[in-house]
């Protein structure tokens, strides 16, 4: 029957969009605007994974709630991959405005508080972009990060203390400069960095300032105070670890004056981590397994998690969380990452975590059909160059190396005998000076080169750019001087020659 007060021509009413935050899994944290919100909507949406399982709306069963005959379960795929996102988001929110074109209201169900980190944000966006006539409402809720503070039993800040939100995988990639800006820090998204994290604050003494809380407010939850008994054990994706230093700064407190901070060895690099995005990817790195002594693991995809029945082989993790939220914590454990597939996907995974090639790892991108092995991060230094050059003879493949003293075939300045096990006496900026004198072809004199005959192959020409001698007045003017001595240099005679010497000190147990 047709509505007589609407006249002809007229649209009909659009439904609006309501986000009912139902807080972090304790039903008795549903405030009374959202309760309001469910009793009196007949169309509810909330999240659901691939199995069916829905954490939100189990935290309204769990109120005595029981979901409307048009209730519309939503699937957003655990994924970094803008294409998988995209379709997923149009898909949902066309289901959402299709019902919303019909009048009718619809509460979206959500964890937490939706104003953070929240998928219902994601999903208003979509449905406007869908129809920019539909109204969307908030309703605020209690989040994650201020019941866990409750469940353990402390303030989240006090008095000045400042206080900052972050995901942890974003936050390790500059803990320091958090830690050293922030009193309190609420770190989510925990599972696939816990153990670097707790390697960390191990480092820096702070273990006993962090705790974990896992699936607060809920009949699982987990409050854990001593994280160091976390280390290598599986826990919920809903998880998060509070961080608090006192430095005197709450409420009635005098300030803390803080002795500097002695510099930290950076957390030592063990082995290497395939990462494969495809099926063609996990195979070539199940052949490259045997071909790398230090491997650890092969990170591939979720949605390449196979049943238990058949397992994707050796090595292998596929676990709930994309490769994406993996990479920043591998990229601070390992000593290399080598990707199977597109460079320029692990250029963008990468780049945003690049700080000193001194200490990062070396990071390679082989092709799926394993003809070339492209070393993109720490060609030298980490070691990147020869690991291609071990792989692609491993795969029968071509190693596209393009530093330019490899391109050159000339000297490494940086890592010049570093299998004889020398050590090099130089500053970077001199190293990289020296090295630009090499490339381009200037004179450089390399001093005490016939005590140790093995720095340069015998089979191969010196570069024409290159003069050996065998003691420092006998040098001459050069762009740069590469000086060879177990005893070091002689400030006097260094200081002659210029500010572009590097010293390499061969150890007493090196040949020659």
């Amino acid at each position: 029957m047709t509505d007589p007060s609407q006249q002809p021509g007229t649209p009909s009413p659009m439904g609006q969009l309501i986000g009912a935050s139902l807080g972090p899994g304790d039903p008795g944290l549903i405030t009374r605007a959202a309760w309001s919100a469910l009793v009196s909507t007949d169309c509810w949406a909330w999240p659901s994974d691939r199995a069916g399982s829905s954490y939100a709306l189990a935290i309204a069963e769990r109120a005595g709630l029981s979901a409307p005959a048009q209730g519309m379960a939503l699937h957003f795929p655990m994924t970094r991959d803008a294409a998988d996102l995209a379709r997923a988001w149009s898909i949902a929110a066309a289901q959402v405005a299709e019902r919303l074109a019909s009048g009718s209201d619809v509460v979206f169900l959500v964890e937490g508080d939706a104003s953070t980190y929240s998928t219902f944000g994601h999903l208003a966006r979509a449905v406007r972009a869908h129809d920019p006539r539909i109204q969307v409402r908030v309703i605020p809720g209690v989040s994650s990060f201020n019941a866990a503070a409750a469940t353990a039993g402390q303030a989240l800040a006090d008095g000045e203390e400042p206080l900052a939100v972050f995901s942890a995988p974003e936050a390790m990639r500059d803990l320091d400069g958090l830690l050293g800006r922030f009193d309190a820090l609420v770190l989510l998204k925990v599972r696939p960095v816990l153990d670097a994290l707790i390697d960390a604050l191990a480092d820096r003494g702070l273990l006993g300032a962090a705790c974990f809380i896992e699936r607060v407010g809920t009949p699982d939850e987990r409050l854990v105070r001593d994280l160091a008994t976390l280390r290598g054990q599986p826990i919920h994706y809903l998880s998060l670890v509070l961080i608090r230093q006192d430095r005197g700064r709450g409420l009635g407190q005098s300030p803390v004056s803080e002795p500097a901070a002695a510099p930290r060895k950076p957390m030592p690099r063990t082995g290497t981590t395939l990462v494969a995005f495809t099926r063609a990817g996990v195979e070539l790195a199940q052949r490259l397994a045997q071909e790398v002594p230090d491997l650890i693991e092969i990170l591939v995809p979720p949605r390449l998690r196979p049943p238990p029945e058949r397992p994707l082989g050796m090595r292998c993790v596929a676990g709930e969380d994309p490769v994406s939220a993996w990479i920043p914590s591998l990229f601070q454990q390992r000593r290399a990452l080598v990707f199977i597939g597109s460079a320029g996907a692990a250029l963008r995974l990468c780049a945003p975590l690049v700080r000193d090639k001194r200490s990062d790892p070396a990071v390679l991108a082989i092709d799926e059909a394993g003809r070339f092995v492209i070393p993109l991060f720490g060609g030298h230094l980490a070691g990147a160059n020869a690991l291609a050059s071990a792989l692609a003879a491993a795969l029968g493949a071509t190693p596209v190396l393009t530093t330019a003293s490899d391109v050159q075939g000339t000297i490494a300045v940086d890592i010049l005998g570093r299998e004889l096990g020398w050590q090099v006496d130089a500053d970077p900026d001199t190293l990289k000076r020296a090295a630009a004198c090499v490339v381009n072809g200037e004179p450089v004199v390399v001093i005490g080169a016939d005590r140790d005959g093995t720095w340069w192959p015998a089979d191969r020409p010196l570069p024409a750019n290159l003069r050996c001698v065998e003691r420092p007045e006998q040098a001459g003017n050069a762009c740069a001087y590469l000086w060879i001595s177990r005893d070091g240099a002689d400030a006097g005679q260094r200081a002659r020659l210029g500010d572009c010497v590097v010293v390499y000190r061969p150890t007493a147990s090196a040949r020659g």
